[in-house]
């Protein structure tokens, strides 16, 4: 793997980890726009 893609690993992690704690506090908005970032983040990873 190369440097981005393990920088690109973390930022998928925190996002679940933001998508998690909206999702607890019943902030469904935030929860959807999370998810939106990891998909982008999951899309740029595939672009290699």
């Amino acid at each position: 793997m190369r440097l981005g893609d393990w920088i690109l690993s973390i930022s998928m992690v925190l996002n679940v980890a933001a998508m998690l704690a909206y999702a607890y506090e019943g902030h469904w908005r935030n929860v959807g726009y999370w998810f939106g970032v990891m998909q982008i983040n999951f899309w740029l990873m595939r672009m290699r």
